[in-house]
């Protein structure tokens, strides 16, 4: 299963996680690397930038990976399949990863860590993506706490939009 590490560095004691300096990614079992440098994700293996496909149709095929591991999550989530195809890996490295690679439309996870958001929230935003949390606005106002999680939808915006949409419907 894939498997990595993610790191994110902020300005200031109190960040928010708009104020994120730079984030990596790196995914060990498929070697991926990706860094954001505080304007635009970069893929370090191709040295190229990453840009998040913004064409997606919804469809129950577009592939969206969620966290499925606790209960609120199938409940939270339970209203997607046969509007997208919800899948998950086990890991929100692998879902990462599948987003940053344009293999699929999203991600998402009702309760992510705080050692996860930061690299998260840099990575998709710097590839031209959305991060929202459970209202569905943008998650960077929202206050790192390193004893915090967070409920985050990433990724292509028009897929993330209508996925909140049926969520909080």
């Amino acid at each position: 299963l894939p498997y990595g590490v993610l790191i994110a560095v902020y300005h200031g004691i109190k960040p928010k996680l708009k104020d994120i300096i730079c984030a990596g990614a790196l995914e060990n079992t498929k070697g991926f690397m990706w860094m954001y440098d505080g304007r635009e994700t970069k893929d370090l293996i191709s040295n190229k930038i990453v840009r998040i496909k913004n064409d997606w149709e919804i469809h129950k095929s577009t592939p969206v990976y969620v966290d499925l591991y606790y209960k609120k999550a199938i409940d939270t989530f339970s209203v997607l399949p046969e509007k997208v195809h919800v899948r998950w890996n086990g890991s929100t490295i692998s879902s990462l990863m599948y987003v940053l690679s344009n293999t699929a439309a999203g991600m998402g996870s009702v309760c992510m860590r705080a050692e996860e958001i930061g690299a998260v929230y840099g990575l998709i935003k710097g590839a031209g993506g959305i991060v929202i949390n459970d209202k569905g606005v943008d998650l960077g106002e929202e206050e790192f706490h390193p004893k915090r999680t967070y409920f985050v939808l990433g990724g292509c915006g028009k897929v993330i939009r209508f996925c909140i949409e049926k969520i909080n419907k």
